[in-house]
């Protein structure tokens, strides 16, 4: 028998996988018939409301330091490296996110319970070792990702 923790974090799960499959399917790029399309296509660093109302980002998710283990996050909270935990530099905290490995497919809920990366172009999270792993994550700890916001855990 499931706990209610676990009912509610697989229904949570759930909906961010449903919201997803909607989400990268509006992303698509269009479709050119008959004419040339000029020029590569970037992928969007940064997505606004525009996907059925959820905030999207794109970009490299970094892995924390196992060595920051037991020491303090913005949220006042000792970090976890086993937890499911999150640094963003823009999202506020307390902020529900499903991170997509853009490499492999694989998806975790987490919560942002600290600021970062910091000083580091192109990167959008920070994430515990833990949660690296369950993304399936290289070794050099770098992986392409997308971030959709599932709202507030407050």
């Amino acid at each position: 028998m499931q706990s209610p923790r676990t009912r509610r974090y697989l229904g949570t799960l759930t909906a961010a996988t449903l919201l997803l499959g909607a989400a990268t399917a509006s992303a698509r790029p269009p479709q050119h018939r008959g004419r040339a399309h000029h020029g590569p296509a970037q992928p969007a660093a940064h997505h606004g409301a525009g996907h059925h109302g959820a905030h999207v980002q794109q970009g490299t998710a970094s892995v924390y330091s196992a060595r920051l283990h037991g020491r303090r996050m913005a949220n006042g909270r000792p970090f976890d490296q086993w937890a499911p935990t999150v640094a963003s530099r823009t999202l506020p905290l307390g902020t529900r996110i499903l991170v997509r490995n853009r490499s492999n497919g694989r998806a975790v809920a987490a919560t942002v319970t600290d600021r970062g990366p910091f000083g580091h172009g192109g990167r959008v999270v920070d994430i515990s070792p833990g949660m690296a792993s369950r993304l399936g994550m290289s070794r050099n700890g770098l992986a392409p990702v997308e971030v959709i916001v599932l709202g507030s855990s407050e």
